[in-house]
């Protein structure tokens, strides 16, 4: 379970790739990139989490 720091994190990060990434949309439907990269590739998904984490501790901004 995530404390509030981290699910503070998880959703600044979503936001990040949100941005970053247009949505892909079938029909009616959209989907948004953070949602796509958790549900298709959860491991991928950590690790790009963490090293956003990382750079931003140490004050650098993600160039995706």
């Amino acid at each position: 379970m995530m404390n509030y720091e981290e699910e503070q994190q998880h959703k600044a990060f979503d936001e990040f790739l949100d941005e970053c990434y247009a949505p892909y949309k079938i029909g009616d439907y959209t989907f948004y990139p953070s949602d796509i990269m958790k549900s298709c590739d959860p491991v991928m998904y950590r690790c790009a989490f963490n090293d956003w984490v990382t750079d931003k501790e140490a004050g650098i901004d993600s160039a995706w």
